[in-house]
């Protein structure tokens, strides 16, 4: 007699197996996955052949599948005989692929990651083998070898496998997955220290880029390489970008959502330097509307930028670049909103990511000015061409902040009027504007300054520097004119003289 009901199967919860009729059995897992099983008597052994999983299989269909199965078994044969269309592993394999290639980015790597990875250490082992008949010690000799020693790729590997094994399950043609945690308890961990791609430091990323732009290459490689490290965008979001995607006139570069790593757009501001930078790519343009195209009119290969990094002894990668830049927004008190944007990261959940809309371009904007100048070391003279000086009206606006005694560095007000960071020491010096200098002193060193150094750049004597340092309390072992300060540079800000 029947015992499961429509309304048990589709209720039942607690993991388990439940009997049927005609050696028809539901397993319910821990997940709450419901399996369809049949398990009779073949020949001298007793099997289980999956018959799918519900709701795709219904209660009905099951017991039908599992009445024929009964059927042929007391004829003496093999009801897995009949399910002909049973799949090797290697043609599973290649049907999951077909699916997870929907939602993965034309043109990217993981297709070809996924036919490398198994091709190489699963294929060899069990491809040619019934996807039935896979067992855990298969998928073990395919992983032991590796599992040490290269532990990553172990990983992504038994990912892979138990993926086309859940699909295998999902499609009745197996009722359990041998690679599941078994594995991982057999083998024994293989964790190892996270390795982090290779970042230079930021206090040294302005001499790695004097490095780049004097490098022997074809010019679109170092224009895009050092492009990328003043946008803080990824290697192949700079390689791929195309003109259509600039707006030089509002200083914008919008990246569709499918050319991002998030599948989502984003907007980068672009700095004075980065504007510059695409001014010069421009004599490059090609029928394919690349901004950085290579010597042939094509995308630079994704070797080419670190090929050069090695031949430049740089200690670092393209995508490390975005981890200096993000250590120098914490060391500066940059908020974590501003700062995981630039870098296109998604932050807190899915529903703070539903009502948080926004994407503080303004305040970006500042924020990419201010590395931009930070990491650029040429004379100051040479880097004016192109910037207007600050005129009265900007004058004017930034006099009146400055009387509401609202502080600002001057890359801030460099970034604001969209002027040359010597046009504010200009104005600074020929006293329109601010004429006072407030000294602060944090605990993290940038760039070491000498005091009569720093005096002299902003046109003030020497002992007026040292004495607002002792105002503030702020004494750090000064001995006459030769005192070692933090840089004035970020730490700096500017008021009105009252």
């Amino acid at each position: 007699m029947p015992k499961l009901t429509d309304a048990f199967v589709r209720s039942v919860k607690k993991p388990g197996k439940y009997s049927d009729q005609h050696g028809l059995k539901l397993r319910v897992s821990a997940s709450g996955a419901k399996q369809w099983i049949w398990r009779g008597r073949i020949g001298a052994r007793t099997r289980d052949l999956g018959l799918g999983g519900y709701p795709y299989v219904t209660l009905r269909e099951a017991r039908s599948t599992a009445l024929e199965y009964r059927a042929i078994a007391r004829r003496g044969g093999d009801p897995s005989v009949k399910r002909t269309e049973v799949p090797t592993f290697r043609q599973a394999a290649e049907r999951v692929i077909a699916l997870h290639a929907a939602k993965w980015k034309p043109g990217g790597k993981s297709e070809n990651q996924w036919r490398s990875s198994l091709e190489t250490y699963v294929f060899p082992n069990i491809g040619s083998t019934s996807i039935e008949q896979v067992t855990s010690a298969d998928v073990m000799a395919c992983l032991t070898p590796i599992w040490h020693s290269r532990s990553t790729t172990a990983k992504r590997v038994l990912q892979r496998i138990s993926a086309i094994m859940r699909w295998s399950i999902a499609q009745g043609f197996r009722v359990d997955n041998p690679a599941d945690g078994r594995i991982t308890a057999a083998l024994g961990t293989n964790a190892r220290s996270s390795k982090h791609l290779a970042a230079v430091p930021h206090t040294e990323l302005a001499a790695t880029l004097d490095k780049i732009r004097a490098a022997s290459v074809f010019p679109t490689v170092r224009l895009a390489a050092e492009f990328a490290i003043l946008t803080a965008t990824r290697s192949g979001e700079t390689r791929g970008a195309m003109w259509s995607e600039i707006n030089l006139d509002e200083r914008l570069w919008k990246m569709p959502a499918e050319r991002m790593k998030g599948n989502r757009s984003h907007r980068v501001p672009l700095s004075n330097r980065a504007a510059d930078l695409l001014t010069e790519a421009v004599r490059f343009k090609s029928d394919t509307g690349l901004v950085f195209p290579d010597r042939n009119g094509r995308e630079i290969p994704s070797w080419v930028i670190p090929k050069l990094f090695r031949s430049l002894n740089v200690g670092g990668t393209l995508h490390g670049m975005r981890t200096a830049f993000r250590n120098w927004c914490a060391e500066n008190g940059t908020s974590r909103e501003v700062a995981e944007t630039c870098l296109a990261h998604r932050m807190g959940s899915s529903t703070e990511q539903a009502y948080r809309r926004t994407d503080l371009l303004e305040r970006r904007r500042f924020l990419m000015e201010e590395w931009s100048l930070y990491l650029d070391t040429r004379p100051i003279e040479s880097n004016t061409a192109t910037r207007p000086a600050m005129g009265w009206e900007q004058k004017a606006k930034l006099d009146a902040r400055t009387n509401n005694r609202e502080l600002l560095t001057p890359q801030a007000a460099s970034a604001l009027f969209g002027v040359s960071l010597l046009a504010v020491h200009q104005a600074v010096s020929e006293n329109l504007v601010c004429a006072d200098v407030q000294v602060r002193i944090t605990t993290t060193p940038l760039n070491l300054i000498r005091m009569d150094s720093a005096a002299q750049h902003w046109g003030l004597p020497d002992t007026h520097l040292a004495d607002l340092m002792r105002d503030q309390g702020q004494v750090m072992g000064i001995e006459g004119q030769s005192c070692n300060i933090l840089s004035l540079e970020p730490l700096v800000t500017l008021s009105k003289r009252t």
